[in-house]
C-alpha cells in the first residue's frame, strides 16, 4: 500500500479516495470481476497541490504495473499501460472515453488511465512534470500553439520516423503540423466558427452581410466578434482574400471594405460588436441575443443553456456584394507569411495528439492516435453533434441525421489551417490588427488609413520572418 504523507487533512482524504478508486479498479481486473481496461480520472488539480499531483502519478504507474502482472499474454499484439491527458471537458470528454474504451476492448492487454487537464493549464503542468521525469505518455486535444512550444522545447516525439499511414487524413492539416522536417503531432479533430441562432425567434437565418444588418434593424440582437482572428472570415466573405494562385494567402484591398462594413454595423443599436468572445457567448446563451458567431465546439454548452431544439447552426454570412456597393479599389495585395492550399475562409482550429518524449510506450501511444483518427472513430466524432470536425477524409455519414453537424463540416471545407511554423508571425499580425481594428471602431482611424497601417506592419512581419 502506498502512503502519501505531509498533506493537509482534506488533501489526504481526496488522495486516499482516488488511491482506493485506482486500487479497486486494478483489484477487480485481477480477480476477473472487472473487464474494463480504461479508468477515467477528473482534473488532477482538484485533489490537492503539486506534491500530491506528482505522487499520485507515481502511484498510478506503480499500481497499474502491478495490476498488469496478472494480465500477461504473449499472444496479444498490443500490451502496456498509457497515461493520457486530454483537454476535452464534459460531453466532449465522454465521447473520447467511449473511443478509448473501444480501443482497450479490442486490445485487452492494454490499460489506459486518462485524465482531463484544462487546455490553459496543460503547457505549464506538462513542462513541470517532464522536468521531473514524469507526466503522461500521450496528450490529446492539444492546441497548435501548445504543440509548437512543446516541440520547440524538444519535449515531444517526432512521429515522422515511425512512418504512420497518413493517406486518409486531411493533407492540409497534416502538413500544417510539420515543423523543421519533424512531425510533433497528428490531428484528431478540428473546429471552426459558425453562425448560431435561436430557433424560437428565427425561421431563416441571414445568409449575407446585408441581411445581418436587416435583422438587426428589425430588433433582433446580433452578437458579433471583432478581433482579427474571430472576424477574419469576413474578408473571405467579401471575396478579397485570395490572390488567385491557390498557393499564397493574401490580405487585399477587401480589408478597408470589411472595416467600413464593421463601422456601419457598429452604428446599428442591435449589433453588439466586441472582441470579448466570452461576453458574446454569454449574451447568446442567456437568450438576450438572437444570433452569435462563435466556435462550433460551443454547440453542446449552448444547447444545455437554451435547449437542444432551440439552437440552430448556419453558415457564416456571405459578403460578396459588399465590395461592389462600397466600391473600393481591390487590386493591391500583401501576402501573409504562410501558404494554404485551399480558398481561405474562417480559421480551422486543429485539435492535436502528441506523444511525450520521455514515454516508454511510444509505439502503443501512436497506435491509439491512429485508432482515434480511423474512419470509425471519426464517423462517431462527426455523428456526435458536439461541433467537432472530422479530419479523416474517408468518413461517410448521413448528413440528414444531424443538420447542425453537416453545416459545421461544410463551413470547415473552406477554412484556413495555420502551420505550426507560422504561429509566432500570426500572433504578431493578430496583435497588430486587433489594435488597428479597435482604433477604427473608436473612430480614431479611417478604414483606408487602418489598412495602410496593417499592410505596413505586415510587411515588417514578413521581412522579419524571412530573415
Amino acid at each position: 500500500m502506498f502512503a502519501w504523507r505531509n498533506l493537509n487533512a482534506s488533501a489526504q482524504l481526496c488522495s486516499q479516495a482516488r488511491q482506493l478508486k485506482i486500487a479497486e479498479f486494478l483489484a477487480q481486473r485481477e480477480s476477473g470481476k472487472c473487464h474494463r481496461s480504461h479508468l477515467s480520472l477528473p482534473d488532477g488539480k482538484a485533489i490537492g497541490g503539486r506534491t500530491l499531483y506528482h505522487r499520485r502519478q507515481i502511484a498510478i504507474f506503480c499500481l497499474v504495473m502491478i495490476g498488469l502482472t496478472a494480465c500477461t499474454n504473449q499472444e496479444r499484439r498490443l500490451q502496456g499501460t498509457l497515461l493520457v491527458w486530454h483537454t476535452w471537458p464534459g460531453v466532449h470528454g465522454d465521447m473520447l472515453t467511449t473511443s478509448i474504451d473501444s480501443f482497450v476492448e479490442v486490445n485487452p492487454g492494454v490499460v489506459i488511465v486518462s485524465e482531463y487537464v484544462p487546455g490553459e493549464d496543460l503547457l505549464s503542468r506538462f513542462r513541470d512534470q517532464a522536468a521531473a521525469g514524469l507526466g503522461p505518455d500521450l496528450l490529446l486535444g492539444v492546441s497548435p500553439a501548445t504543440v509548437r512550444q512543446l516541440a520547440t522545447a524538444d519535449l515531444l516525439v517526432d512521429l515522422a520516423p515511425y512512418e504512420p499511414d497518413l493517406s486518409k487524413l486531411n493533407a492540409n492539416a497534416v502538413d500544417a503540423l510539420r515543423l523543421n522536417k519533424s512531425l510533433p503531432g497528428l490531428p484528431i479533430s478540428a473546429y471552426t466558427p459558425v453562425l448560431f441562432y435561436n430557433r424560437r425567434s428565427v425561421e431563416q437565418p441571414p445568409q449575407t452581410l446585408d441581411e445581418v444588418l436587416t435583422v438587426a434593424r428589425s430588433g433582433q440582437i446580433f452578437a458579433f466578434p471583432t478581433c482579427f482572428r474571430h472576424s477574419f472570415w469576413g474578408l473571405r466573405g467579401i471575396d478579397g482574400v485570395s490572390d488567385g494562385t491557390q498557393d499564397a494567402f493574401a490580405i487585399t484591398g477587401a480589408l478597408p471594405v470589411w472595416l467600413r462594413w464593421l463601422q456601419r454595423a457598429q452604428a446599428e443599436p442591435n449589433m453588439v460588436l466586441s472582441d470579448d468572445e466570452d461576453e458574446l457567448d454569454t449574451l447568446f446563451a442567456s437568450g438576450r441575443a438572437t444570433y452569435y458567431i462563435g466556435e462550433s465546439i460551443h454547440l453542446p454548452a449552448l444547447r444545455q443553456r437554451l435547449g437542444e431544439e432551440h439552437v440552430g447552426v448556419a453558415p457564416l454570412p456571405d459578403g460578396s456584394q459588399i465590395a461592389a456597393k462600397i466600391n473600393v479599389e481591390t487590386e493591391t495585395a500583401t501576402e501573409l507569411p504562410f501558404a494554404v492550399h485551399q480558398p481561405p475562409g474562417a480559421f480551422l482550429e486543429l485539435e492535436i495528439a502528441a506523444i511525450s518524449r520521455i514515454s516508454a510506450r511510444k509505439e502503443l501511444a501512436l497506435q491509439l492516435i491512429l485508432f482515434l483518427a480511423n474512419p470509425v472513430h471519426q464517423r462517431r466524432l462527426a455523428s456526435s453533434d458536439l461541433g467537432h470536425v472530422p479530419v479523416n477524409q474517408r468518413v461517410r455519414y448521413d448528413h440528414r441525421l444531424s443538420p447542425s453537424q453537416s453545416t459545421i463540416v461544410r463551413q470547415s471545407a473552406t477554412a484556413v489551417v495555420i502551420p505550426l511554423r507560422d504561429i509566432p508571425a500570426m500572433g504578431i499580425l493578430g496583435d497588430v490588427a486587433d489594435g488597428v481594428y479597435a482604433q477604427v471602431m473608436e473612430g480614431v482611424l479611417e478604414p483606408d488609413e487602418a489598412s495602410d497601417q496593417i499592410f505596413e506592419d505586415l510587411n515588417l512581419v514578413i521581412e522579419e520572418t524571412n530573415q
